[in-house]
C-alpha cells in the first residue's frame, strides 16, 4: 500500500513536456501539476519545490501557494 507520494520536478517535466528537467517549466506549470496530482490521491505528497522560484518574498508565496494546493511537505534546494 502507498503511504506517500513524491513529485519530483524531472518527473513533472517529462510528463508535461517529454524533457528532462532544465529548468523549462514555469512556477504556474509545476503548481498545476502539484494541485492535480494532490488531489487525485488520498496521501500525503511532498513536492520538489527546486530553489522557491526566486526571491525570499517568491519562497514564502511558493509554500503558501503550495499548501493551498494540498502538499503535505516540500523540499526546497539551496544552490548558492
Amino acid at each position: 500500500m502507498i503511504k506517500e507520494i513524491f513529485i519530483a520536478g524531472y518527473a513533472a517535466s517529462a510528463d508535461l513536456l517529454g524533457l528532462p528537467d532544465r529548468g523549462i517549466l514555469d512556477y504556474g506549470q509545476i503548481l498545476d501539476q502539484v494541485c492535480r496530482i494532490a488531489h487525485a490521491v488520498d496521501v500525503p505528497v511532498f513536492a520538489d519545490a527546486d530553489t522557491g522560484y526566486g526571491t525570499t518574498a517568491n519562497v514564502q508565496r511558493m509554500v503558501r501557494d503550495f499548501e493551498q494546493a494540498g502538499v503535505a511537505g516540500l523540499f526546497i534546494e539551496d544552490r548558492v
